[in-house]
């Protein structure tokens, strides 16, 4: 079942990970109280990658599995662009604050 919808997924899926990891590793006293929840979030992502990995390898996928797999796919664009909004704005306040 792994197709280009699919390989697509996988890899803003794995983009969002990279980044949220990269948030994680960050030594910033603004992320102190959100730390825990991007911890929360990555790890429940690398859940979704999981299932969507072992999903990829089935022959023919249920109704309701493509169903899920569309949801997941909308969401993570979701996503990355609500990361892609915070890191803008920490970027923002750096550059104010020098």
């Amino acid at each position: 079942m792994a197709g280009e919808t699919e390989s697509a997924l996988m890899g803003v899926m794995n983009l969002i990970l990279g980044r949220l990891s990269t948030l994680l590793e960050r030594k910033d006293a603004r992320l102190k109280g959100v730390h825990r929840q991007i911890a929360f979030l990555r790890d429940e992502l690398r859940s979704m990658t999981t299932a969507l990995e072992m999903l990829s390898e089935l022959e023919e996928a249920s109704p309701q599995v493509k169903e899920w797999m569309s949801q997941l796919r909308e969401l993570s664009y979701d996503v990355e662009d609500c990361i892609e909004i915070f890191i803008h704005h920490l970027g923002r306040v750096d550059t104010v604050a020098c």
